[in-house]
């Protein structure tokens, strides 16, 4: 780009800041390496879905979200929450942490293995070699497929997004071409399984490697990072229990097929709220680095005009929504109107600023009383509504979980002090 035209685009961000109170150069330059990820990832999850739509019957992709709900669940000891403790240590200068919180998170996870080692016999003893047999899969795999991934904290925390984008763009598309291949190949749970997790492990190893053998500059470990991180985690956990909850109730009470319904009704919303999440991993490291006082300034401003986007994406996707479906995804029409519903959620995506600045200026008190009382809440409203209403209920639970989310991080975010 020529000299000239850089310069005036630089000064076109720079007067916008009047309005947006954002920093709008840096978002600009990272957005854009976090935008095309998430654009490129998007893409290959289309196809992935596309595959799953017309290759799988919808009980055995029923049985394929069943086990991943319990691998959310299964991943708890990997300490979830650590991601956000890194990125908060490796912006403040502790290049050491990522590679002690690895060793921590792996060690953990070795519960999550033995855990779904018992699940897997369970299964196999009853007769249902398929499930057994996945669980064992999962039980090979847990302690490392996602506690890999931390290399994007480190990337993150240094905001060198160019990089966390060839990266992640590198890791999706193996794992995608593994799993539309396996697809192609055969429907058994246990080969789609294997190819998924044999993927994302040896690519996120590697990426881990170098990522630390070329930008970790020091050896440093933050000595508040591990117990920051393990802290994050422990907040998660009721959050992680009830979100797959629903998942696991539909798979009992409704069965395999209804399940997979809504997973595909679930599934785009999803992917936009991912989308908008790398607003999110943007902001961390800014508000990591600046005092909470002016943060909480311009908090109000920025989640203002963050819900009207999302407002203006919610009405284009209940417009889009029954065209992409009868083209995309025709085995599942009956998805489209639990889609459009749920899309609605993603007018609750601002409160995420708030809970991202808790979280970077470690506001614990404030995070374990958001992070506690609402799941809970949402897994009495689970057990109660699933069983009887089915996907239905599930939609009510997330809206009445959104709703005193968004209560309570307010009441928190008012009170809240430098």
């Amino acid at each position: 780009m020529p000299e000239n035209i850089k310069k005036s685009v630089y000064k076109g961000l720079r007067w916008t800041e009047h309005y947006t109170r954002t920093d709008m150069v840096y978002l600009t330059t990272g957005g854009f390496w976090l935008s095309l990820k998430t654009g490129i990832i998007m893409m290959l999850s289309l196809c992935v879905s596309i595959a799953f739509a017309n290759l799988l019957p919808q009980q055995i992709y029923g049985e394929y979200k069943y086990v991943f709900s319990l691998f959310g669940l299964l991943a708890i000891p990997t300490l979830i929450g650590m991601s956000n403790a890194i990125t908060r240590s490796v912006a403040l200068g502790y290049d050491g942490t990522p590679v002690e919180a690895l060793k921590t998170k792996m060690m953990w996870g070795t519960l999550g293995s033995l855990a779904s080692l018992c699940i897997g016999a369970y299964y196999y003893l009853n007769g249902n070699i398929i499930l057994g047999g996945g669980f064992a899969v999962v039980a090979l795999f847990l302690p490392f497929v996602d506690t890999l991934g931390i290399f994007n904290s480190v990337l993150t925390g240094k905001k060198l997004f160019k990089l966390s984008t060839l990266y992640e763009i590198i890791i999706q598309g193996a794992s995608s071409v593994a799993v539309v291949s396996a697809l192609l190949l055969t429907n058994n749970l246990i080969a789609i399984l294997a190819s998924y997790f044999v993927s994302m492990t040896l690519t996120r190893l590697a990426v881990f490697h170098r990522v630390m053998r070329y930008h970790a500059e020091n050896k440093n470990v933050d000595p508040e990072g591990i117990r920051y991180g393990k802290h994050l985690s422990s907040m998660e956990i009721p959050s992680l229990v009830a979100e797959a909850l629903d998942n696991i109730l539909l798979w009992q009470f409704v069965g395999a097929a209804p399940l997979a319904i809504y997973a595909f009704a679930k599934g785009i919303p999803a992917q936009v709220n991912i989308a908008a999440q790398r607003i999110i991993t943007l902001a961390f490291p800014k508000f990591a680095q600046r005092d909470y006082a002016s943060i909480k300034k311009t908090l109000v401003h920025k989640m203002l005009l963050m819900f009207f986007l999302m407002l203006c994406v919610v009405a284009a996707y209940w417009i889009a929504a029954p065209y992409i479906f009868k083209i995309f995804f025709p085995q599942y029409m009956e998805s489209v109107f639990y889609s459009q519903i749920f899309a609605l959620t993603l007018l609750f995506f601002p409160q995420k600023f708030i809970g991202t600045a808790f979280q970077a200026h470690a506001k614990t008190r404030a995070l374990y009383i958001s992070t506690t009382v609402v799941p809970f809440a949402r897994i009495i409203f689970a057990l109660i509504l699933i069983p009887l209403y089915g996907i239905p209920g599930v939609l009510i639970v997330e809206f009445s979980a959104r709703t005193i989310n968004f209560c309570i991080l307010t009441y928190q975010f008012a009170r809240s002090h430098a």
